[in-house]
């Protein structure tokens, strides 16, 4: 089976090293995703929920 896919660079590379993928760079610029967490309103203040937001945001602003 053959396939081609657009992941994130740090995920590439890292099956690349994993599975032995081909990892090539894209001759065009792709422009920026947006990510977005949505919940219900009863679930604000569920610690797991609350958490998994926070990670979400850390990743984000860390440009990984």
């Amino acid at each position: 089976m053959s396939a081609v896919a657009t992941v994130p660079k740090v995920l590439a590379y890292s099956w690349r090293r994993e599975h032995g993928l081909a990892a090539l760079e894209l001759p065009i610029a792709l422009p920026a995703n947006q990510v977005v967490m949505v919940s219900y309103q009863s679930r604000d203040n569920d610690p797991t929920v609350r958490w998994l937001g926070d990670v979400i945001r850390s990743i984000s602003a860390s440009g990984d």
